[in-house]
Formats: C-alpha cells, structure tokens, sequence
C-alpha cells in the first residue's frame, strides 16, 4: 500500500487566484456606458449631465462627456439634461463593447417684440430667453422639457397679459430653429380690444 503526500496548499496563492477571477468576472460583465452633450455648432456643453436609470430603478445623473460601467446583458434608459430641458428618452441593452449616445442641442431664436418669452412647462417652471440690447438671445436647448414632454414655449406682449400664448415648437434632430412671432389685435374705435377676434393666414 502506498501513501501519496500532496503539498501544502498556499493560502496567499488562492486568494490571489480568487480575485483575479473575480476581477475577470467584473470586467466581463461590465459595459460601459459613454454620453456626450455638444451644442449645435458642435462644442462641449458646460454644465451638461445626463441621467441613467435600470428599469424603474435610479441609477444616478453624471457629467456628460463622462463614462459609467454597467451591467453588460441588462436593459437601462438615458437622456441628457441642459438648461432644464432634456433629450428624448433611449432604452438600450448594455453591450460588453459599451454603449456611447452623441446629443446636440438646436440654436433657438424668435423674433418679438413682446415683454416676455419663456421656455419650459406650465405645471413644471418657465426660463427667459433673457434680452441683450433689447434683443431676445438665441438659447441652445434640448427638444423636450426637463420632464421628458415636448418643450414649450410661452409669450405675450405685457407681463401677465390673458392674450398671452404657449405654444410647442418641434424642433428635435435640427441645427437650428428660427422663427418670428407676430401679435395681432383688433380694436374698435375708442381703441379697446374686441373679444372674440380670430385670424387665419399664412405665408
């Protein structure tokens, strides 16, 4: 009968072993997501983030122009976000090779004369277009609201006057947007607004 002696087993060794197929495992199963936010004449967006969520679940907002490792083989949903409006909504798998989305924003402009013009939602906020030597400025932004819903754009000629008027411009996957807004008013000869006026027309 013989007696067969095996050596020792290295404890340091297995461990090692252990972690580099761990390690293994992670970068296997690990796609990377890459998302860039540029403006309409192509720059890098200051400020920019984008957010990912896993199914209902809330992964995080990052940085644009930052890349995130996720789990390759399961399903996420990303948009970008700037100057509270954001990017349509893409689901995706995430691919062992990773995932990268490219969003650009579209130049807007209107010609007015009124006193006010915003752009957001009437339940969620409005933002100013803001004025520069009584201009309204050109404002690079994202198609949709911050809350995912066509953006929408409201104006009249006087702060808080009732003839004011929103509106949603669609404006996604264009360069730029460029339109002008004209307030048309009817009068009767002591010159008050008549009520119940409405036009037709076109260009």
């Amino acid at each position: 009968m013989y007696t067969r002696f095996f050596p020792p087993v290295n404890k340091t060794w297995v461990l090692l072993g252990a972690l580099a197929i761990s390690a293994f495992l992670s970068n296997a199963f690990a796609g990377d997501l890459t998302v860039n936010a540029n403006s309409s004449s192509g720059g890098s967006l200051t400020g920019a983030t984008y957010k990912v969520f896993n199914g209902p679940n809330y992964v995080g907002e990052f940085a644009a122009g930052t890349t995130q490792s996720l789990t390759t083989g399961s399903t996420y949903t990303v948009f970008a976000i700037y100057a509270n409006t954001s990017t349509s909504r893409y689901t995706f798998v995430s691919a062992a090779g990773g995932n990268t989305y490219n969003f650009k924003t579209t130049l807007v402009t209107f010609h007015f004369s009124g006193g006010y013009l915003n752009f957001g939602n009437p339940n969620g906020g409005w933002s100013s277009f803001g004025k520069t030597s009584g201009v309204w400025n050109s404002r690079e932004l994202f198609p949709k609201d911050y809350y995912g819903n066509v953006l929408y754009i409201n104006t009249g000629y006087v702060w808080n006057d009732v003839r004011g008027y929103t509106f949603q411009p669609d404006f996604e996957g264009k360069t730029t947007f460029e339109k002008t807004i004209s307030i048309l008013s009817v009068k009767d000869h002591n010159g008050n607004p008549i009520a119940g006026v409405s036009f037709r027309g076109g260009a």
